[in-house]
């Protein structure tokens, strides 16, 4: 697959959402990621001849981001589409003067932990029953992740 990646628009916010709510277990509202457009958040989108294939969700305080979400629709995945998706969003950040970058991923979402691991993140903790359950299973803890944002990095 051939993917394009850019920041979205407001006009891509109702795909946005509809992948979200679709392919990610904890959805935002449309709101939410409207306000990422302006000057404090970060709105990335991979597209391919199909539409809408996946989507980064960051914002940021002072010096300190967050991925808020990061959810790529089944047929794209294995396509490299999120490493891209994330190398894209953490050269933005170093460009913005960001200094760390926080995350949480569910703990039995092993591909993205295995993902942010490749980049450098550090598991910091965890939070017990976060998540709600899948399929009847029980709530699920959330593994927060944490990268320092380096000129000298290489895990890009």
């Amino acid at each position: 697959m051939s993917f394009r990646f850019r920041r979205a628009e407001p006009a891509d916010l109702t795909a946005i959402l509809a992948l979200d709510r679709t392919y990610s277990p904890v959805y935002a509202e449309k709101d939410s990621y409207a306000r990422l457009l302006d000057d404090k958040g970060l709105l990335l989108i991979a597209e391919d001849r199909g539409g809408l294939s996946a989507f980064a969700a960051l914002h940021w305080v002072l010096d300190e981001a967050t991925l808020l979400n990061l959810v790529v629709a089944p047929v794209a995945r294995g396509e490299g589409v999120a490493k891209e998706l994330l190398c894209i969003a953490i050269k933005h950040l170093r460009g913005a003067s960001m200094r760390r970058i926080l995350l949480e991923v569910r703990e039995s979402n092993t591909a993205a932990r295995r993902l942010y691991a490749s980049f450098g993140f550090r598991e910091d903790g965890r939070r017990e029953g976060y998540y709600p359950g899948q399929e009847h299973a029980d709530r699920e803890a959330a593994i927060l992740m944490s990268k320092t944002l380096d000129s000298q990095d290489t895990a890009l």
